[in-house]
């Protein structure tokens, strides 16, 4: 199913391939006129983005008293790795979620979506990718951060990721049985790698992400939710290949395209901030994990 601008239409669905962007547009199938009525306001939810685009990119504050925040460190196969772990303070069990940052690495940004996400009751850990390299704190420079990412091969990725998975299943307060993950931009890319290899992640969101062969559909046990500016760029015939394949899969594929907004709109430490689709797309994603990875 396809989503656009609060209407819904028939799918020939679900983005792009190999991680690489094409050209092309979706058209949306024309409805009935409607008159134009005043919408009431969208109550705000837990951990929803901000009015504006800020360069802290601070939300939730660490030392808010509801959550507890910090670093974290865990084993990997070939060492330590870095994350960085947020969850509810009140002591109870909950869903878990991994949070895979884009291709600028474990930023504050990142960090606060896993603030945000334990406001809404969840316990939330975003890997460092970068941690074979020493993580982003010390490599510093975003280039040598891009160049980590970029010198990592899919079965390290995938080892970092599945150990990741592996530690928010032994937290206390992460119920096992609902793990699922969301990924932005690169981490978009990346989920798919897990998605095919690891039938513990039960669902997925992916924000300005990409959508692999649906040759790889076979492999999967997890419904997904894809998120994109409507302004991005995406390939049709991918899209209908994808959405075919997840049907008769009998998966549940949603994709979403927010209106008046393009790459970046989620990152309210960008320019390119859409404070409206970026609230959109918080919501959804809360009713997405809500659904999928309830008790």
């Amino acid at each position: 199913m396809l989503l656009r601008g609060g209407e819904r239409i028939g799918l020939t669905a679900a983005f792009l391939y190999g991680g690489q962007a094409l050209g092309g547009g979706i058209g949306m199938l024309p409805g009935p006129a409607q008159a134009a009525t005043a919408q009431p306001a969208t109550p705000p939810r837990p951990g929803d983005p901000p009015d504006k685009e800020a360069a802290s990119g601070v939300t939730v504050k660490p030392d808010d008293p509801a959550i507890t925040a910090g670093m974290v460190q865990y084993p990997g196969v070939t060492g330590t790795l870095l994350g960085y772990l947020s969850g509810p303070r009140a002591e109870d069990v909950y869903p878990g979620l991994l949070v895979i940052h884009d291709s600028q690495g474990l930023t504050e940004h990142f960090k606060d979506i896993t603030r945000r996400l334990a406001k809404a009751g969840y316990v939330a850990l975003a890997p460092d990718m970068t941690s074979r390299s020493g993580g982003v704190e010390k490599l510093g420079d975003p280039a040598k951060i891009t160049a980590a990412l970029q010198a990592m091969g899919p079965p390290q990725i995938l080892q970092d990721l599945n150990s990741a998975v592996r530690y928010l299943e032994t937290r206390p307060s992460v119920a096992k049985s609902r793990v699922g993950a969301m990924g932005v931009g690169i981490g978009g890319n990346l989920i798919w790698l897990l998605l095919t290899s690891n039938p513990d992640v039960r669902s997925a969101v992916a924000i300005s992400g990409a959508v692999p062969s649906p040759r790889v559909v076979s492999t999967l046990s997890a419904g997904v939710l894809e998120i994109y500016g409507e302004d991005e760029r995406r390939d049709e015939e991918g899209i209908t290949q994808f959405d075919t394949a997840m049907k008769k899969a009998g998966l549940p594929f949603i994709v979403k395209l927010e209106p008046k907004a393009g790459a970046n709109f989620f990152d309210d430490t960008n320019l390119r901030y859409v404070p409206a689709a970026a609230k959109d797309a918080w919501g959804m994603t809360l009713d997405w994990f809500s659904k999928h990875l309830a008790g």
